[in-house]
């Protein structure tokens, strides 16, 4: 893989000249297979400027651990000067104790090799997950800086600026926890050795490195620096790319001293605004401007991923909540409307009816007129209408319906004259059979 911006593959043992002659070197370089102390080099793991890792396991307890030690030949100058450096690695590592930085559990010589030990992390670089997949998703691209960030705070706050920030020296667990690693450029803000860089010489790689680390002031460069690195591994997770580019070191430099970068928004139109200004603050030219240090910076990352994931679950909420109104408003609809569909017949309930009473007369004259009255009684009463049980089915609006309903109407006038005949023959009829009497005795 050609990333020139990145850590390179292990170099071969030996060195060499140009000519391909081998070069004499400082010290025996480590051998896979071979033994250094106590302990069984299995394999190499990982190479930077001026030291490599390998992956050594405990003669004594088989624990499995990571050694680094120079390189033969390396680069950053004379032999003294990397051993000063070297050594101030080891010392500085030494002081760190949080999950998020590897710890150092030994140190030592060996054949005149200097080295040391450090916990064994089972992970890989965070530029190789960049490299394959383009872009991260923006919400975890913030959760991982966040943590990163929490990490260098820690850093810091042992007087300790990495200088070297970038996503090739942060490792992702298996279990998704992050490690900075690799503090060979690392300056010691206490003062020990603190000469050990000279004024002018700048440090780091190009793409992620802050404008006043670029330019060679060693004095100037403090933790602020570290969060201009943390912007740079941001915007690479959010938008593929470093702030400036890739390519070669003067034009990337350019770049920083010229211009500001665009923001990731830019590039990636889905970046919240929220989250572009974190990214450009932590990006700014005057260190001032940043966040004043890598704790605020995170803390900030954090409110971000707080609101996003209360956002979140707020939409699930609310498409949840619409999901469940229209499926009760289906249901609603169904039962409301349903006796509109063609294949419904719609009901009408016929109340029950009170049976029609029949007033009966105030005087009752004659048997005959009981008998007459009782017998227009049951005609009329019979004719008038009939009670209609509860349990009468409904009907159905059909034609037959319609033949019955109009007979009913037909025959009611008879009914009616039926009835009044009654009444007149039973009020009539014994004063007619008096007058009658009367007659027959004159």
């Amino acid at each position: 893989m050609d990333r020139p911006y990145e850590t390179m593959d292990l170099r071969p043992n030996a060195a060499t000249t140009e000519g391909g002659s081998e070069r004499p070197s400082d010290f025996a370089p480590v051998r896979v297979g071979g033994s250094i102390d106590g302990y069984q080099v299995v394999g190499p793991l990982a190479e930077g400027g001026m030291g490599a890792i390998f992956r050594v396991k405990d003669k004594v307890t088989d624990d499995e651990l990571a050694l680094k030690a120079p390189l033969p030949g390396g680069r950053g100058g004379s032999y003294a000067h990397r051993m000063r450096r070297f050594l101030r690695e080891a010392r500085l590592t030494a002081r760190f104790d949080h999950e998020g930085v590897a710890k150092v559990r030994e140190q030592g010589h060996s054949n005149g090799l200097p080295y040391f030990t450090l916990e064994l992390v089972d992970g890989r670089p965070l530029s190789d997950r960049v490299y394959e997949e383009g872009v991260l998703p923006v919400l975890e691209s913030a959760q991982i800086v966040e943590h990163a960030a929490r990490a260098a705070h820690h850093i810091h706050e042992k007087g300790v600026v990495h200088r070297d920030l970038k996503p090739a020296n942060i490792l992702v667990k298996t279990n998704g926890e992050l490690v900075i690693i690799d503090f060979g450029l690392a300056r010691d803000t206490i003062g020990i050795d603190p000469r050990i860089t000279q004024s002018g010489i700048w440090l780091g790689t190009p793409a992620y490195i802050a404008p006043e680390q670029a330019s060679g002031e060693a004095s100037r460069v403090d933790a602020r620096a570290d969060v201009y690195s943390l912007g740079a591994v941001l915007y690479e997770l959010l938008t593929g790319l470093p702030p400036h580019g890739v390519g070669r070191t003067k034009a990337i430099f350019k770049a920083l001293r010229e211009r500001d970068p665009h923001p990731p928004s830019a590039l990636r139109p889905e970046v919240p605004a929220e989250l572009d200004a974190i990214c450009m603050r932590a990006l700014a030219k005057d260190k001032d401007a940043r966040f004043p240090n890598a704790e605020a910076m995170s803390n900030a990352l954090a409110d971000f991923v707080a609101d996003q994931l209360v956002a979140q679950v707020e939409q699930e909420n609310l498409e949840n909540t619409m999901v469940s109104e229209q499926t009760s408003s289906c249901s609603v609809d169904e039962v409301a409307t349903g006796w509109n569909e063609s294949t419904s017949t719609p009901a009408v309930v016929v109340a029950p009816a009170t049976p029609a009473l029949v007033e009966e007369p105030k005087q009752d004259l004659s048997e005959s007129s009981r008998r007459r009255k009782s017998g227009s009684t049951k005609a009329a009463s019979g004719a008038r209408s009939k009670p209609v049980s509860a349990a009468t089915p409904a009907l159905t609006p059909t034609k037959k319906a319609s033949g019955a309903k109009l007979r009913r109407s037909v025959g009611a006038p008879k009914a009616d004259a039926l009835e009044t005949f009654g009444r007149y023959l039973a009020f009539g009829g014994p004063t007619v059979a008096a007058v009658l009497g009367l007659l027959l005795l004159l």
